[in-house]
């Protein structure tokens, strides 16, 4: 399913509850045309079409998401409601506010800046590196 594979690669961008008290740093945030985090310290954007704008908790929709053995589900919004389901089961998300990231992200200028994609290694080259840290 591609929607979790975009969830696992902006996962390092979420915070958990003992590690950050900045409002709305656990949640996935879809924003039209991207799925962004940001923890405090990073931010992981990453494309993903959707047709509406709302944040969710994030480690909730990734179990769902990780459980689930469909390759197509739907994502409503329904009142304060994000409304997942897979024609088997249904989950109800309350939509996590998210006024004090969305600043912070805004505040990073993300549209300005140039990306360039990394080398497919890249990952196993930080892997070598982990041993110094």
């Amino acid at each position: 399913m591609e929607l979790l594979e975009v969830v696992k690669r902006i996962m390092p961008g979420i915070a958990s509850k003992s590690t950050s008290s900045l409002e709305g740093s656990d949640t996935l945030i879809f924003d039209t045309d991207w799925v962004r985090t940001f923890n405090g310290v990073i931010s992981i954007s990453y494309p993903f079409k959707s047709n509406f704008q709302a944040a969710i908790k994030a480690e909730e929709f990734y179990k769902y998401l990780s459980k689930v053995k469909v390759d197509e589900i739907e994502l409503t919004l329904e009142d304060n409601t994000c409304k997942v389901s897979d024609n088997k089961s249904e989950l109800g998300l309350v939509l996590a506010k998210t006024d004090e990231i969305q600043t912070y992200i805004q505040g990073l200028n993300l549209d300005s800046l140039v990306w360039k994609d990394l080398p497919n290694d890249f990952s196993k080259g930080l892997d070598l590196c982990k041993f110094s840290v």
